[in-house]
């Protein structure tokens, strides 16, 4: 009929979620019925070996995972909307058969349902489960309640909350789901207060190590989260050493709170060293990993040992953590998850963990100088491990560039040049895994335009073309011109970038902004002003611009060359230059307030006053002219 076959017109405030949930008692149904079976993947799959064991159904995927960019399922290829309409006509089905419906079929084709990754999903299996309590030989049970609460805790909290609320068997599934939802949409603090709820309220609906660990994961992805995921840690190993083996703490929840460590070192008002703790933490989960005896005489472990994901965690802590001794607290702990490899064989260092502290240490040399040796170090290590077959992760090119990248950083291109060299060799004697390739000379390049060291830039240039046959790239030539303004070389700066231009390469405005600045801060003055050094700049700049063949688009000055070029013009106390510089920056709409303050703090008080006088029509007012020293000024210089 019409009236079965169509939804019924509710919603989760309606007379479905007020009343009691209260049925009178039907037989209980056979587990398999004769006849007609429902034939939906859903129906199939809920059969299957499922990890929850007699706990109930899987719980359904989180919205967006495990789709790709059509939104189909990656295992069945199939829409979302396709697999609800199929679970949808199998359990109107079996809510026709009167005589012969099985709860337990119900429950396989409703979890099909509830799996299903879209986020209104929650609304329907509401509407069916109305449907199953006003059967005449159904009535739903625990596991029916638990999927419907799962599929609403998708997209509706406030409603598997209060569906959980309305259940008078509660169990810690459907409370996982509940903390779960809050966690997706209510925020953490919302999930904190129900799992303390259900703590205080007790029973068989009280919070197990899953529920923990769901709260601590949402407070692990917040700079302020340590405490608290630090005291959910401490209740579960209280109610674990008082009995309750459902308790037991897994590596996940010493991760969670390694991760909160992490957030927490990232934020620089904190004074705390996370690294050290974050160390600590890994000490005593290897210590205490092996378990305690009982007076059993069985063994129950007191902490997990620590798994390739901890490490990792408190790795990345010691790497953003301001402290000086942070970085070699890293470099111990990749030492200890090699040598407890090396042990048992339990955990292998991956290519991501070598490339994280790698990465890390060279971002770090140019504020740590002991950064450069460490990753010198770790590279050592790494090739002792890997002939020694304790890691499958050979020192090969791109880890191998950190090294010349963490010189670079330190003010060592001389260093970082012996690397390159050394990888020329080891690729030359048979390890093609370590040949020097154009991000390799491009750190080269960088370290050179650190030092501004021009002639090691040109060297590099040379060889990475003569010896490898690497053609550089718009990185490397810019590189080679930061190295030729950092030297004060603004000749050969406007050289390079004429030879970028020649090979159809365009700057970008921070290069031409540097040679400016090289121009602005030289010490000799080579009778130029600063309007026809800026023009000359980016006329070679815009040289590679065919406007005919439509390559390319002009680069144009933007607010800091106006402020460079200021400051040459009033470092060489050119103030007819100022004043024009200050026209142009007004018509072209790039003043702002930083130029403002730049021309009231260095020019003197009359010829600032007379630069505003100009613009403005107006005296400059009396506070501002305090905030100068007494300056003469020459009327006659300004036009």
């Amino acid at each position: 009929p019409a009236a079965i076959s169509s939804l019924p017109s509710f919603t989760r405030n309606g007379a479905c979620r007020q009343k009691s949930y209260e049925a009178s008692p039907a037989p209980p149904p056979p587990p398999f019925v004769d006849g007609a079976v429902p034939n939906s993947r859903a129906f199939r799959s809920f059969f299957a070996p499922s990890p929850a064991g007699d706990r109930g159904p899987t719980p359904p995927i989180a919205s967006g995972k495990g789709r790709n960019r059509r939104g189909k399922n990656r295992r069945n290829n199939a829409s979302p909307l396709s697999e609800i309409f199929a679970a949808e006509r199998d359990l109107r089905a079996l809510l026709c058969r009167t005589s012969s419906a099985s709860i337990l079929e119900v429950n396989a084709v409703l979890s099909g349902l509830a799996r299903v990754r879209d986020r209104s999903v929650g609304e329907r299996c509401l509407a069916y489960l109305s449907r199953i309590d006003s059967h005449v030989r159904l009535r739903p049970d625990a596991v029916t309640y638990n999927i419907v609460i799962g599929a609403l805790s998708k997209g509706d909290a406030m409603g598997a909350q209060e569906l959980y609320d309305h259940m008078e068997a509660k169990d810690v599934i459907g409370l996982n789901y509940v903390l779960r939802g809050w966690c997706r949409h209510g925020g953490p603090g919302r999930s904190l207060q129900v799992l303390n709820a259900a703590e205080r309220e007790g029973g068989p609906g009280r919070p197990d190590a899953k529920s923990y660990g769901i709260v601590m994961k949402a407070f692990s992805d917040r700079g302020n989260g340590v405490a608290v995921c630090a005291d959910l840690l401490n209740r579960t190993l209280g109610h674990f050493e008082g009995g309750r083996d459902d308790c037991a703490p897994t590596a996940h929840h010493y991760n969670y709170l390694l991760d909160a460590f992490c957030h927490a070192a990232r934020d620089a008002r904190t004074g705390d060293n996370w690294g050290a703790r974050a160390h600590r933490l890994i000490e005593r989960m290897e210590m205490n990993g092996g378990g305690k005896g009982d007076g059993d005489g069985k063994v129950r472990s007191a902490a997990p040992l620590p798994n390739s994901r901890s490490y990792d965690a408190a790795i990345a802590t010691c790497l953003v953590c301001p402290s000086r001794s942070s970085p070699r607290r890293a470099v111990s702990l990749l030492r200890s998850l090699v040598e407890r490899n090396s042990r048992d064989r339990e955990l292998k260092p991956s290519p991501r963990t070598f490339s994280q502290v790698l990465s890390g240490l060279s971002h770090r040399a140019s504020r740590n100088p002991d950064a450069a040796s460490l990753v010198e170090e770790v590279l050592k290590d790494m090739s002792e491990w890997y002939w020694d077959g304790r890691t499958d992760v050979p020192p090969d090119a791109s880890r191998l560039t950190s090294a010349v990248s963490a010189h670079g950083r330190s003010g060592d291109p001389k260093r970082a040049a012996d690397v390159v060299a050394s990888m020329g060799d080891m690729c030359r004697a048979g390890n093609g895994a370590a040949r020097p390739d154009i991000v390799t000379y491009n750190a080269l390049l960088d370290a050179c335009a650190r030092a501004g060291d021009a002639d090691g830039a040109r060297r590099a240039l040379a060889d990475m073309q003569g010896a490898w046959g690497i053609k550089p790239d718009r990185i490397s030539y810019q590189c080679a011109v930061r190295a030729h303004a950092v030297g004060q070389d603004v000749v050969g700066a406007i050289e390079a970038l004429r030879k970028m231009a020649e090979k159809k390469m365009q700057p970008d405005v921070g290069t031409c902004n540097i040679v400016l600045r090289s121009w602005a801060t030289a010490a000799h003055a080579d009778g130029s002003n600063a309007l026809e050094k800026m023009g000359e700049i980016f006329l070679v700049a815009n040289a590679a611009v065919d406007d005919d063949a439509r390559v390319g688009e002009l680069v144009e000055p933007n607010s800091v060359t106006y402020s460079t070029a200021i400051d040459g013009a009033v470092r060489r106390e050119r103030w007819v230059e100022v004043h024009a510089l200050y026209e142009l920056c007004c018509r072209d709409q790039m003043l702002n307030n930083f130029i403002l303050e730049q021309l009231r703090r260095c020019m003197p008080k009359r010829a600032y006053s007379k630069l505003m006088e100009a613009d403005c029509g107006a005296p400059v007012g009396e506070d501002e002219w305090n905030m100068h020293g007494e300056a003469l000024w020459d009327d006659k210089a300004v036009s």
